[in-house]
């Protein structure tokens, strides 16, 4: 039987809803609304906060393999680089390239990894 901790469902909400707002950022265009910005910040931030709850209550109630350890280790990375390129990003300048590409596919990416670490650790 699956183990799915307290903050896993609303973990992957604040995800998807950080993914979302980044989307409505892109379409709405430069200058960037303060608030839409702020708002997605916020989601990010709760995004990260109950991951890492989540990820900790996991923990606890089973054993996390060495396998789990590096997914959640890459999570870490792609939350830790969507939070410097976005800060970059949101500075005003016009940013093109690789930092751009990062930002825009790497959300993608941690969501896979957060959907890859709780069914690894939830079902063995």
């Amino acid at each position: 039987m699956p183990i799915f901790p307290p903050g896993s469902i609303l973990a992957g909400i604040f995800l998807l809803s950080s993914i979302l707002s980044g989307i409505w950022l892109t379409h709405i265009g430069r200058p960037l609304n303060v608030v839409v910005l702020t708002i997605h910040k916020l989601i990010s931030l709760g995004a990260v906060i109950f991951t890492s709850l989540a990820i900790y209550w996991l923990s606890l109630a089973r054993a996390i393999s060495p396998a789990g350890w590096i997914n959640i280790l890459v999570t870490g990375i792609l939350f830790l680089t969507l939070f410097a390129s976005g800060a970059i990003l949101s500075t005003g300048r016009v940013v093109k390239g690789a930092l751009l590409v990062a930002h825009r596919s790497f959300p993608f990416l941690a969501a896979i990894c957060f959907v890859l670490i709780f069914l690894h650790i939830a079902f063995g």
